[in-house]
């Protein structure tokens, strides 16, 4: 799964080292997004990107599975 969130107005792929509301991108998205489509009631997700903290609406964040 690649998950890409749109920081700061560019659209950029967050890999391990970032994380959504404290987990790993991927794990989020995966336990959250696809299995339980569990959001924050106003919509916005803290994410963590190079030392920087950005809340995110949840339409700012996209994800491709690996299987097709």
């Amino acid at each position: 799964m690649v998950v890409f969130a749109n920081l700061a107005g560019s659209w950029t792929e967050l890999g391990d080292n970032n994380l959504i509301e404290g987990q790993p991108a991927e794990i989020y998205a995966n336990e959250n997004f696809l299995k339980t489509f569990s959001i924050p009631n106003n919509g916005f997700l803290k994410i963590s990107h190079n030392d920087l903290v950005y809340n995110v609406h949840i339409s700012q964040i996209q994800w491709a599975s690996d299987r097709y």
